[in-house]
């Protein structure tokens, strides 16, 4: 990444409030659900349309043409929407997938259905990821898991539902209809996005469509697609429309594999902005380990989808209404699971435990489905149906919040990007070596009494026994040869699910590998009982009562005799030696992304031992004055300058905003600053309203004030415990927990943007936040 990359690369990630992310998360909930809805309501309208197009057995292309291009977009979709921006990425994908359904719906040739399926995949494989990677963007890392839950519920339901929508269509409207039903609901999803999506700050040079098409890697975006489009192929129809033998199989193999390791030569060596960058593999064993299992969890997922309608409408004789019944419980525990493993990922911050106990019912469903015979019970095929729906709810979302948690933001798009390519491609062996083995088995099974072509029907998900004329006695002998050869696919179905269980006993969690710290991490402490917030005054005071000692030591009485120095010595050596575990919890918070906003000539108030410095975007900053009375942090902030973009441009002043003599010998006067930044400072300043007129005054017309601060509670009971908690924490821990900073802030002059203040929706939080950019009214 260059100096011609634009800004809006880097600044994508916005963490919403909850009021706010209320609101957002529907839409791309929404946006989710109608992509999976379109993708399994097609199946139950194959054969309608292979009766009316006489397609005969090439109807599977319609399948095949759809995942060629959905999974090869997956390499370049993080990419495109780092340049262009996730809203308009969605947008996009929605209008190419809402105008490839309608143009479906108008096919009067096979030819031409193929193609406008295809070109339905680019936009419904790009959707998977972006969604993804928008809840990413807008979620902190405690709260992924549990929105990843949530759209997986809404994947869970477009699966289960499709089916059963696209047959009603089928039946009652003619099978255009389950195509065109689509395109109203992608309206109303454009509509709503683009009515709830935050707008981010961009500059001048990001608007210009120019600058943006030059950045895309054009020469690795051709050759990925030609790779990845000359393996699928044939892994879509080996073994059916391509014999596995062919040269022409082969060939296409080859030349697959050596395009994609000419890719990563062009990714890895010289592009300038790469599709898939060399970093994404060296982020740890556990990243890799990860991105490895996604290939296992498409296959057993997908292969699953496609295999369990075979057994209960083929072997058991169901009707394709009951067998739709019978995937329910499946469907219904995918999408229970996805929820209740959001939660739990949340709560708990671990998501190990959650994708092992997931690969554990994947083995356990596995062991299941060798003992199916002709006649299982009911309710043996629906526990087995639980136990994968709850393996795939434990694994397709949570493996995603362990990638992300190892990964960094500037990479977040690309890495989910991969990750759903992987999959996909998994999901594409699966099916095939699945089919191909069953093929087989039930050749070499039935070939003394059937044709070829029979056995060609039986293979197809199209065709069920009771449509192809069969007596009695042959539908109960090929039902027996189909349980054969499915039972064999299922062993190794529980080969790969073993695979998968040892696989994810090896990733560890990120969270167990972060370093430790004197002090706790912070955390939003909730007012559980009056004396919640001892848990973090108290390792306060020990920081406190050993600076004394060491001053003690080295001073004798007279550390006594000048307590206000003690006490400032005290808090820097608290905030030094919290410094890594804030730096941490404010990255779960939107302090990076307030902080990425400062440009220009910009006041720092209050660094503390800098630790937003490494958050400052270096091209947006002309030069940072940091100003803090306590002269105790001067020498970690220079530690932290060092090898920094903005060692030359970043000085340190022992001083306070009311020091003007000191401030205007460094030319910062009256509406002088572009910027003036406060990260939890206003609860440590002697009187918060004076020092906000000061930074109204020194700011120009239209610079801006960003804040993230804690405040006085708007509830009763947590203002009272605030009251008598606020003379312990003002001495220890430096600041005042009672203040009214929005009124404060309010107070200073006039603003502009007052509607994107923010403010914590929880009435227990000891420390409610408030936070938000201002500007000043020109």
């Amino acid at each position: 990444m260059d100096e011609t990359t634009p800004l809006l690369l880097r600044n994508q990630s916005h963490a919403l409030s909850r009021r706010r992310l209320l609101a957002v998360f529907p839409a791309l909930a929404l946006i989710q659900f109608i992509s999976f809805l379109d993708q399994t309501a097609v199946s139950t309208s194959l054969p309608a349309i292979a009766s009316a197009l006489d397609t005969g057995s090439s109807i599977s292309l319609v399948g095949a043409s759809f995942l060629i291009t959905s999974t090869g977009i997956q390499l370049i979709n993080g990419r495109l929407s780092d340049i262009f921006g996730r809203k308009a990425a969605l947008v996009t994908a929605l209008s190419i997938m809402g105008a490839g359904n309608l143009w479906s719906g108008f096919c009067a040739t096979p030819l031409q259905l193929f193609v406008s399926r295809a070109a339905t995949g680019f936009g419904a494989g790009a959707i998977n990821a972006l969604v993804q990677i928008a809840i990413a963007d807008i979620t902190t890392l405690e709260q992924r898991g549990y929105y990843f839950g949530m759209v997986g519920m809404a994947v869970a339901f477009g699966n289960g539902l499709g089916p059963v929508v696209g047959g009603v269509l089928t039946q009652t409207f003619g099978w255009r209809w389950a195509f065109w039903f689509v395109c109203p609901l992608c309206l109303v999803a454009i509509g709503y996005l683009a009515s709830v999506w935050p707008s981010l700050q961009r500059s001048p040079d990001d608007a210009k469509i120019q600058s943006r098409l030059k950045l895309i890697d054009w020469p690795g975006a051709v050759v990925s697609l030609a790779g990845i489009s000359l393996i699928l192929i044939p892994i879509s129809l080996g073994g059916s429309r391509l014999p596995w033998n062919s040269p022409v199989t082969i060939g296409m193999l080859c030349s697959g594999v050596a395009l994609l390791g000419i890719f990563l030569i062009i990714e890895w060596r010289f592009a300038k902005l790469p599709l898939l960058p060399a970093q994404l593999f060296r982020y740890g064993r556990s990243t890799n380990i990860l991105i490895g299992t996604n290939l296992i969890i498409g296959w057993i997922y997908w292969g699953n989808l496609f295999l369990m309608p075979l057994y209960l409408q083929n072997v058991q004789g169901a009707s394709p209404a009951r067998a739709g019944t019978l995937m329910l419980p499946m469907v219904v525990a995918h999408g229970l699971t996805s929820a209740l493993t959001g939660i739990i990922i949340s709560a708990t911050g671990h998501y190990k435990p959650v994708i092992v106990f997931g690969s554990f019912c994947w083995v356990f469903a596995a062991v299941g489905k060798l003992s199916f015979t002709q006649t299982s019970e009911v309710w043996k095929v629906a526990v087995v149906g639980v136990l994968d729906g709850v393996g795939v709810g434990c694994s397709l979302q949570p493996v995603l919040v362990g990638l992300l948690a190892g990964s960094d933001t500037e990479n977040r798009a690309v890495l989910t990007g991969l990750r759903n390519f992987v999959r996909d491609l998994g999901g594409a062996s699966g099916t095939t070596v699945s089919g191909t083995i069953l093929s087989n088995l039930l050749f070499t099974q039935l070939r003394h009494r059937y044709s070829a072509e029979l056995i060609a029907k039986l293979t197809s998900s199209t065709f069920a026994l009771k449509d192809l004329g069969l007596t009695e006695s042959e539908r109960h002998m090929i039902s027996g040869a189909y349980m054969n050869s499915l039972s064999v696919i299922y062993v190794t179905f529980a080969a790969l699910a073993a695979i998968h269980l040892c696989l994810s006993l090896q990733a560890p969690n990120i969270t167990e590998d972060k370093p430790a710290v004197t002090m706790p991490r912070p955390q939003p402490t909730r007012l559980n009982s009056l004396f919640a917030p001892l848990m973090l005054l108290w390792p306060a005071i020990s920081i406190h009562w050993a600076a004394f000692k060491e001053a003690f030591r080295t001073r004798g009485l007279a550390a006594i005799w000048n307590p206000t120095q003690q006490l400032d010595l005290g808090v820097a050596n608290l905030l030094i030696e919290t410094s890594e575990g804030f730096i941490e919890y404010e990255s779960t918070t939107v302090v990076p992304s307030l902080v990425k906003q400062s440009k220009g000539k910009i006041l720092e108030l209050g660094p503390g031992p800098g630790n937003q410095i490494h958050r400052f975007d270096p091209e947006l900053v002309e030069f940072i004055h940091a100003i803090d009375p306590n002269p105790h942090f001067k020498d970690d902030i220079a530690k932290k300058l060092q090898n920094s973009e903005l060692e030359s441009r970043y000085k340190f002043l022992a001083c306070a905003v009311e020091d003007s003599d000191t401030l205007r010998a460094e030319g910062v006067t009256e509406g002088s600053m572009d910027t003036i930044l406060s990260i939890q400072v206003m609860c440590a300043v002697n009187d918060p309203r004076p020092i906000m007129k000061e930074i109204w005054k020194l700011l120009k017309p239209g610079g801006q004030f960003i804040f993230w601060e804690h405040g006085k509670s708007k509830d009763t009971v947590t203002s009272i415990a605030q009251t008598l908690w606020n003379p312990a924490w003002s001495t220890f821990v430096g600041c005042h927990v009672n203040r009214d900073i929005r009124g404060a802030i309010l107070a200073a002059g006039e603003w502009e943007g007052l509607e994107n203040i923010e403010e914590t929706d929880d009435h227990l939080t000891f420390l409610p936040r408030v936070w938000g950019v201002l500007v000043k009214k020109a």
